[in-house]
């Protein structure tokens, strides 16, 4: 990053700065304290990252497919009253010495489901908002434990002063405000085809979130991290705000995963289908990871075994956990870069195309499930749906507040859980 802005001759001289040099011309005909705040902003773009992450997305195209293997998983429902009560009773003795943090992703924004704020803020009918209901899972865990667990919060750019706000209007639920930790997802600029950056509207750098595995570089360059390492965290607890059902730092899945000697673990439910569109878990070239719906073959897809189950069919529903050692390392080495396709409106350089029919933009951003590739095993607890897995992501249909709630009241009926 620089300090100061960009020269003219860094335009010139520099490879990176060259396929940018459109982004200068615009700032020259800007009036002087707008073209100094432009400028500026342009210096803290990482230009030189986006070349090189421009140029092996290209390189990417001509890459072979990863070999893909079953991964094994451990069924909840087919374990003794013993075991779980055994799994349990280790992950309250972790959440007792204070071992465990829980970490919310929370970077987004409601639009999708008509909803004018922060995801989290949004209320699917049980009087409560999604922020509110983990607040209450976390609340009833820390009195049970005798311990208040660590709440990082993952926010965006675009929702952090409504997401700390709400909190504040509501008084942080009632949880203890000192063991609440915001932190901001990071921002990478957008690409037209050719390599070049763009300008959403006028004086506005089009940028994007960097993708849920950026929360792993928020929490170094927040200081989250260092907090952890603090209070003497040894596990890390990672969810989405959009699971009404989410079942916050689970012992069950704690003392599962302490107990196997693997360091990390998630949860999963069986695939509904071969068409749904969720990633499954899976080895990657013999490592642990996670298949998005569209990067699985058809056969794969709809391949099953002797039983009749899927073989690929446990879907993921953002319920993790990792140890400590393995986030600082991950933190450490970083996660690789996905690019996607997007319709972003360009403002600047010319022609312009303030309403695309088709993706016109290149977006680069981590995946959170990228990270299991650090992970020599991975344990993997499946679970029941209608117990664990509401997502609200549309607003009509499949995934949407109606069908979570559904989902909600079968399971609390009435209640606040």
């Amino acid at each position: 990053m620089r300090n100061q802005s960009p020269s003219e001759n860094l335009f010139v001289d520099n490879p990176a700065y060259a396929k940018q040099a459109h982004l200068w011309e615009y700032a020259q005909g800007l009036p002087s304290p707008e073209k100094e705040a432009f400028l500026r902003e342009l210096s803290a773009l990482p230009v030189e990252c986006m070349a090189s992450l421009y140029a092996e997305s290209q390189a990417a195209q001509s890459k072979q497919p990863p070999v893909l293997s079953p991964a094994g998983f451990s069924e909840k429902k087919s374990q003794t009253p013993e075991t779980l009560a055994f799994w349990e009773a280790e992950g309250f003795a972790l959440l007792e010495k204070g071992a465990v943090a829980a970490v919310t992703m929370a970077g987004g924004q409601g639009t999708r489901l008509g909803f004018d704020g922060p995801k989290g803020c949004l209320d699917i009918g049980v009087g409560a908002s999604l922020f509110a209901l983990q607040a209450i899972r976390l609340s009833k865990l820390s009195a049970r434990a005798g311990k208040t667990i660590p709440w990082y919060i993952m926010t965006s750019e675009e929702n952090h002063p409504q997401t700390v706000a709400f909190f504040e209007e509501n008084a942080y639920f009632s949880y203890p405000k000192e063991d609440i930790f915001f932190f901001r997802q990071g921002c990478l600029p957008l690409l037209l085809p050719d390599g070049r950056m763009f300008l959403n509207a006028p004086g506005r750098m089009a940028v994007g979130p960097d993708g849920n595995g950026g929360v792993f570089a928020a929490l170094a360059k927040s200081g989250a991290l260092e907090d952890m390492r603090r209070r003497g965290v040894a596990w890390i607890f990672f969810c989405g705000i959009d699971n009404a059902l989410v079942k916050m730092a689970d012992p069950v899945l704690l003392g599962f995963v302490s107990l196997s000697g693997a360091k990390g673990a998630s949860k999963s439910v069986a695939k509904t289908d071969p068409s749904e569109r969720v990633g499954v878990f899976g080895l990657i070239s013999g490592r642990p990871g996670i298949v998005e719906y569209f990067e699985l073959p058809s056969e794969l897809a709809n391949l099953r075994d002797e039983q009749g189950s899927l073989v690929y069919g446990d879907a993921n529903i953002i319920s993790h956990v990792l140890a400590l050692s393995v986030l600082e390392e991950i933190c450490h080495k970083g996660l690789p870069y996905h690019m996607a396709r997007k319709k972003e409106p360009v403002f600047f350089p010319n022609p312009a195309n303030l309403q695309p029919e088709a993706p016109n933009a290149l977006k680069f951003e981590t995946f959170i499930f990228d990270a299991f590739v650090f992970l020599d095993e991975m344990a993997i607890l499946r679970c029941e749906r209608n117990e664990e897995f509401a997502p609200v992501k549309n607003s009509q249909g499949a995934d949407s507040p109606a069908t979570a709630l559904a989902l909600y009241r079968a399971l609390y009926g009435d209640m606040l859980a």
